[in-house]
């Protein structure tokens, strides 16, 4: 009879044991999967940021500031190397918990998406200078013209009344903008000088 109840008692402390070490594993493998998911947020992310600053830097635009092109080169290729692998669920619980250990450890891809955002917004306007200075809009041209306190009057010209004939026709320029100044003598001797600026896309006259 005693020996009949060790038995009993045996098969009950292994099926306990048994039902403890699956509960163990199931908690494992919910915080592993919980944690790819935040992970592979993270990596989503991060990428967005890479690609749109790489679309940037591969639109054949120029910028003003060739540092500009390089931070962003360097801060791509510094990003990409930090995208973070996710490896397979191993099969055994302790190595499930270890691994899962280490994929909670904070990165710093908020860092690095904030500086690629930072990277991209500098190329950008370095890109809207070059363009100002090599070929500005005629709008441009006049909103400037129109802060200097002497100019006196400012006339653009359009394709209708251009004596040229070359506003935005091949070889020609893109603006033509009147200006009059009054520290400017003309050839009558008053002080209402004009003079003409012509942007040929990368030169002016």
């Amino acid at each position: 009879m005693k020996k009949l109840l060790g038995i009993v008692l045996a098969f009950v402390l292994c099926f306990a044991m048994a039902g403890c070490t699956d509960e163990k594993r199931e908690v494992a493998i919910a915080a592993f999967d919980a944690v790819v998911l935040e992970v592979e947020a993270q990596n989503a992310e991060l990428t967005e940021a890479i690609d749109t600053l790489q679309m940037v830097i591969e639109s054949g635009d120029t910028p003003f500031d060739d540092a500009k092109l390089r931070d962003a080169e360097t801060a791509v290729a510094t990003a990409r190397g930090s995208i973070r692998e996710i490896p397979e669920m191993p099969s055994k619980t302790e190595a499930i918990e270890s691994i899962t250990a280490d994929l909670k450890i904070p990165s710093t891809y908020k860092d690095q998406v904030n500086d690629l955002k930072e990277r991209q917004i500098a190329l950008e306007n370095s890109i809207k200078q070059m363009k100002q200075v090599t070929n500005p809009s005629e709008s441009f041209v006049v909103e400037r013209l129109g802060g200097i306190e002497t100019i006196t009057g400012i006339s653009a010209v359009t394709e209708d009344n251009d004596l040229n004939g070359n506003l935005n026709k091949q070889g020609g320029y893109t603006a033509t903008v009147y200006f009059s100044d009054s520290q400017v003598v003309d050839e009558f001797g008053i002080m209402e000088g004009k003079t003409i600026f012509r942007f040929h896309g990368y030169s002016i006259e």
